[in-house]
């Protein structure tokens, strides 16, 4: 709102100069066809300099985000569905997708199996966590990180295995991929190699890429 009255006060306060009546009277001797094509242009314009609401929004593991748009189902759809089998949840109001090149399952070793569940009832997408042999029965997941550069380091942990739990966690592990930070799960006293793989870890980074993007992140 605050921005609409300082644009409004703006064309006002131009409405007053002699420079823009001349204009303005230039315009309305347009075609009529034109003068609605000049509009929705500068209208259109106007918007994107106020800067949509997803323009400067990065995924933050602290604020969960999981409204979908019909222009990100769109695209979704269209571009990003021919690399994810589709399996519908009818009952539940659901389409999971499940990447298609990512690593076969192994039971030997720590793997976290990310889906993307559409709830087309809800205009919602979460990014959800399937289970896996090498856990058995569903763990409490603690994952360390660490910058070799400057040896920080730190623990990731499955607060609650809901949707907010996942995104969480699911921030947290993509924002360590893309800084490059090693990863270990912690499991039976040990700490176990994670995401080691760069065929692994491109697969987690389209799957969450593709996810956000639904959701309306840049």
């Amino acid at each position: 709102m605050v921005v609409w009255r300082l644009i409004l006060k703006g064309i006002i306060l131009f409405n007053k100069t002699s420079w823009f009546k001349k204009l303005f009277s230039s315009f309305q001797a347009f075609n009529p066809m034109i003068r609605r094509i000049a509009y929705f242009f500068g209208l259109g314009a106007m918007v994107l300099a106020c800067g949509g609401p997803t323009a400067s929004r990065k995924p933050d593991a602290e604020r969960p985000v999981f409204k979908t748009r019909a222009d990100t189902e769109l695209y979704f759809k269209n571009v990003r569905q021919i690399d994810y089998t589709l399996s519908a949840m009818s009952a539940a109001g659901m389409n999971k997708y499940s990447y298609q090149y990512g690593v076969a399952a192994d039971s030997t070793r720590p793997q976290l199996h990310w889906v993307i569940l559409h709830n087309w009832r809800q205009n919602e997408a979460y990014i959800w966590l399937e289970a896996h042999p090498f856990w058995g029965s569903w763990p409490q997941i603690a994952i360390n990180w660490k910058d070799p550069a400057t040896s920080k380091q730190g623990t990731f942990t499955l607060l609650k295995p809901n949707k907010e739990g996942y995104y969480q966690l699911a921030t947290h592990i993509y924002k360590a991929v893309e800084a490059q930070h090693t990863l270990q799960v912690v499991q039976g006293g040990q700490n176990l190699p994670f995401l080691q793989e760069e065929k692994e870890r491109q697969a987690f980074r389209k799957v969450m890429q593709d996810y956000y993007k639904l959701v309306g992140f840049p």
